[in-house]
């Protein structure tokens, strides 16, 4: 097996990873910066107590959340997909676009997930299926146009 086929396999793991990992970090901070209402903390309490009632409270809480971190929470994710794609490409060493559609699907899988268990506004329903795969898309076009061994390998 060569090195770029070993580059290629680690590629999609690597990008997932650093999607993942920025992406977490990224909410976290939002969480500090934006303070969290009573209403939020409440709902949670009732998620981790295992209360059936957790999700209609959750879904109560979100029109108390402030903007700043709900937009925090949906920049988390572009910026996740894109930072994760930019190093799958980086460590892939050719073969981008594939390697860009792949972290963004991840990412939409990962968000979904994420709309699926907590619920959301609507428009953070829609801005999570399109922003990520997006940003992923875009990140893959320019790793086509700037990184060199693309356009050695195309």
């Amino acid at each position: 097996m060569n090195l770029q086929k070993i580059r290629f396999a680690l590629a999609l793991p690597a990008g997932i990873l650093v999607m993942a990992a920025f992406t977490g970090l990224f909410e976290g901070l939002g969480a500090r910066l934006f303070e969290v209402p009573q209403s939020m903390l409440d709902a949670k309490a009732l998620m981790q107590s295992g209360d059936p009632n957790w999700r209609e409270a959750i879904a109560a809480a979100m029109h108390d959340m402030p903007i700043g971190a709900l937009l925090s929470v949906v920049v988390a994710w572009v910026l996740g997909a894109a930072l994760g794609t930019f190093a799958a490409c980086r460590v892939g060493g050719a073969n981008f676009m594939p390697l860009s559609v792949a972290v963004g699907a991840v990412s939409v899988a990962f968000v979904a997930m994420n709309l699926i268990v907590i619920p959301h506004p609507m428009w953070m329903n829609l801005a999570g299926a399109l922003l990520p795969p997006a940003a992923a898309l875009g990140v893959g076009r320019l790793a086509v146009d700037w990184m060199p061994r693309a356009r050695a390998s195309s």
